[in-house]
This record gives structure tokens, sequence and C-alpha cells, in this order.
């Protein structure tokens, strides 16, 4: 297309110049007229086939739009200025139920529930500047009118058009995901409400088997019987207070080791001391879920009782510290005192001297995948660790386990 997009400006003067000389050669005249017509002619094919190629690329762009704008699965529609409807897709009808013709011309509030009007009233007329806030903007919900007499509700998003005239309007029908997610929400509401009556049934539960032993210890005076029951009461008031926090916060999936470890260690001290002991309690931080807050529990009573019974001796005060962090994705848990400290090999599976305290702390550590282990230092340390999540194959009410790696 040589001529292509090139402007030819032809000027015609009245003056003989322009006249072919009587004595001029008919063969240049003939030669001036052919190329005028050649070069007129090109020209001329050249701005045709522009205009038809433009002609054909507007007639794709329109038919790809009409397909577009039929096949949607949302609702689209063009709206004058004043808020009705120009034309509507074929969605419209499927969602409410009006033929898209009966719609034509109709105003588009006159559909929208009355307590919807207002705030759908400004997503209807966009501004003629709010194209692109419009496209990033949160659909605006609002209940439409079923040919049927319900509501569905829509999500609205509305743009004026480039030249301002018209009003491009986008809509989703939510109804079906808003009334799954009431649903869903509904649900889970009644999910907690059932873990929170079991946490409370097993708390309650639980006091009753410790009032039961309480009364039995009453029936006998063997010393030894007696502190067997209150150890026993312990380990089931360890297990109570897990199911009472997670009650009282309402929160099932995690329990806030530090505000536990701080309660229980301070009831133990009320209810085992025979010396005055000052008790310091640093956990920060810990999160625990079920799974392994339980023998994490028990572990922590037998350890604080522990130190009371053999740290803490007759004739001078005590100290007894528990600390607990999270070392990348384990728990470590650390229970001191200032007493006589540890005697040699204490921990030893074989040793059969172990308290029955510490072969459970030890059993506890085998449900949670960890490990017990005693610090050397002045008076006892004893230290637990283990992975903060909890193991599959942990059963908090089974006191053995494989033994850790």
């Amino acid at each position: 297309r040589p001529y292509a997009g090139m402007e030819l400006l032809f000027e015609v003067r009245p003056s003989s110049a322009y006249h072919v000389r009587a004595d001029a050669a008919p063969s240049v005249v003939l030669v001036a007229g052919v190329l005028a017509s050649v070069l007129l002619g090109l020209y001329l094919g050249s701005v045709l086939r522009d205009a038809s190629r433009a002609r054909l690329a507007a007639d794709s762009a329109s038919r790809e739009f009409e397909r577009f704008f039929e096949t949607s699965l949302d609702l689209f529609a063009m709206a004058t200025r004043d808020g009705r409807f120009l034309r509507l897709n074929g969605r419209w009808e499927a969602s409410l139920g009006y033929p898209a013709r009966t719609l034509a011309g109709s105003r588009i509030l006159d559909l929208v529930h009355p307590d919807d009007r207002e705030a759908a009233g400004p997503a209807l007329s966009p501004g003629d500047s709010a194209a692109d806030a419009a496209m990033a903007a949160p659909g605006v919900p609002a209940r439409f009118r079923t040919a049927g007499g319900t509501w569905r509700l829509l999500e609205l998003r509305a743009a004026a058009s480039p030249d301002g005239g018209n009003v491009h309007l986008a809509a989703r029908d939510v109804t079906e995901r808003v009334a799954l997610q009431e649903s869903i929400s509904r649900s889970l509401g009644e999910k907690d409400a059932l873990l929170k009556e079991v946490h409370h049934r097993v708390k309650n539960n639980l006091q009753i088997i410790s009032s039961m032993l309480n009364l039995q210890t009453l029936k006998g005076d063997d010393a030894s019987f007696a502190d067997a029951i209150g150890e026993a009461q312990g380990r089931i008031r360890t297990m109570a207070l897990i199911h009472e926090q997670l009650y009282d916060r309402g929160e099932f999936a995690e329990l806030d080791f530090g505000r536990y470890a701080d309660e229980l260690a301070r009831s133990l001290v009320q209810d085992f001391s025979r010396v005055p002991v000052s008790l310091s309690v640093d956990v920060r931080g810990v999160r625990l879920d079920l799974g392994a807050a339980i023998p994490c529990g028990l572990a922590l009573n037998e350890l604080v009782t522990n130190a009371l019974k053999h740290g803490c001796v007759e004739g001078r005060p005590c100290r007894i510290g528990v600390s607990a962090r999270m070392a990348g994705d384990w728990c470590v848990l650390r229970v001191e005192d200032d007493g006589p400290g540890l005697p040699e090999g204490v921990l030893d599976r074989l040793d059969p001297s172990r308290s029955l305290g510490l072969t459970l702390v030890q059993a506890m550590a085998d449900q949670l995948g960890g490990t017990v282990s005693a610090i050397p230092a002045t008076g006892a340390v004893l230290e637990l660790r283990f992975p903060a999540a909890a193991r599959d194959d942990a059963d908090p009410l089974v006191t053995g386990g494989p033994e850790p790696a």
C-alpha cells in the first residue's frame, strides 16, 4: 500500500496555463491522464481496503463482546444514567425470573429491597471518572425481588461508559453462597457449644472422682494411703484444670500454657507445701494443643510435686522455679528447686527405687516424643523437651509409649 495514509491535495485554478496547448502531442495528454487515473485508483483502493479492515475488526469486536455478554455466568446490563435498564443478558431472567424484554426501560431500584436502596443507589450511579475505582471496589450487596415475589441477594458493581452516556452494570447472584456461609457459621457455633459442654462435663466428672477419693481417705487412718490418694487427686486436678481453662476461654484448639502452669503450680504449693515456698513461674509465648497439653500438664504436676516432697526440707524456706520456652518447634519445660539435689541415676529406667512420680514423667515424655533429663546445678533441675505439636500416635490417657530416639 504505497499511498496508504498519504494525503493528496488537488488544487484547481481557472488559468490558461492548465489548458493543453493546441499544438501539444495527443500521446502526452493520454499518458498524463492514465497516470493520474492510476494514482487516484491506488489511493482510493487503499482507503477502501483500510475502511473494510476497520469495519471487519469492529464487527469482530462487536461479535466477541456480544458472545461474552450473553454467555457470562454473571448478570450484565447497560443502563441509563438515571438508573433504567437499557439492555440485559439472559442471566437476569435465570436469576430473577423476569424476561429481559420486560425489564428494559424499568428502574433498577424498583427491584431492590427498600432497606437496601440507600446503599445500592450510589453504586448504580457512578461518576464519570469512577471507572477505575469501580473496578477495584468490592461489590455492594442488595436484595432483588424475583418474579415469584421472593428475594435474591446480588452483589453490584457499576462504572460509567467511556463516553459517559450510559452505565455498565455487573452483578453476581450470591444467594446460595451467603446461605452456605451462614449455615457453616451456625454449625461452627453449635460445634463450639458442644465442645464447651464436653469440657465442662469432663471437668465435673473428674471433680466427682476426686471427691470420691477424698471420701475414701476418711474411712482409714493409713497416712501413706492418704498421701497416695492426695497425689492421685492432684493428677486428676491437673487434667480437670485443662478442661476448665478451655471451657472458660472458649478456645478448644490450643491451651495458654503460661496461665495454666501458673495456676497449677500455685495450687500444688498451697496443697502440699510443708515449709514457706517462694514460687516463680516464667512461661511466656507457649501454646499447646490438647494432645500435648495433657501429658505436659501431668509431667508438670509430678515435677512440682517431687520438688515439694524432696526439695523442700524441714526447717528452712524453699525456692521452686517453673519455666517454659519455645526453642524452634520444641518446647522446653524446666522445674528446679534449691533443695539437696537429685540422687545419682535417679532417671535410670531400671532403678527400682525410682518414684512413681518420676516414672510418670518419663512416660509422659515418651508420649510427647521427647526426653527428660537432670541438669547439673545446685539443687535439683529437671528438664522436659518435646515437640510442641502433639504426635499423631500420642494418647494422653495412656502412660506408656515408644522410647525416644
